[in-house]
């Protein structure tokens, strides 16, 4: 039962985490999130996860916000897109155009052929993850809060596959 798993790993996290003196937080409350990226110090939001670009409900969003004591530290987004039988390309094609229009023209090249025979159906997208310098020095807070937030996934999602857009140097960490 992969659910369980899921809540045993984000207990073991939230534990970890909790020793560090920190607590994590979820929401749906999309007006409330610009805010919240202010206040930890990121000063952006991506497109495909930004509440003032996207029409997200309750069920297809939400945000993991990252605590030491009242302050927020960290956060992270997660999304929920039901392709069903659409061509993973074509979805991303479209909304990556949109979301992220190339002065050249197209904003994605090739995709994968083995990608879009294999990447259909119920799609999490996990992005704008950040986590405060004075947290982040410490590689395991941040690895303890996305396995959090993939157990949250997890538990709140029946998804087919979950991705990120991950920088080369951030893969280096």
């Amino acid at each position: 039962m992969q659910e369980l798993d899921a809540v045993r790993v984000a207990a073991k996290c939230l534990t970890h985490l909790s020793d560090a003196g920190l607590t994590v937080s979820g929401t749906s409350d999309f007006d409330a999130i610009a805010p919240a990226i202010d206040e930890m110090g990121k000063d952006y939001l991506t497109p495909k996860l930004s509440p003032v670009e996207n029409d997200f409900t309750e069920q297809s969003a939400f945000w993991l916000l990252l605590k030491k004591e009242s302050d927020i530290v960290g956060g992270v987004g997660a999304r929920l897109d039901c392709l069903e039988n659409e061509p993973v390309d074509r979805y991303w094609r479209r909304t990556y155009a949109r979301q992220y229009p190339s002065p050249k023209g197209e904003t994605i090249g090739r995709v994968s052929k083995a990608l879009v025979e294999q990447v259909s159906g119920r799609l999490v997208y996990t992005g704008d993850l950040f986590v405060a310098p004075q947290v982040s020095r410490n590689i395991r807070i941040t690895r303890l809060f996305v396995l959090t937030l993939f157990s949250v996934n997890r538990t709140k999602w029946h998804f087919d596959w979950i991705y990120a857009i991950v920088r080369d140097s951030d893969l280096a960490r």
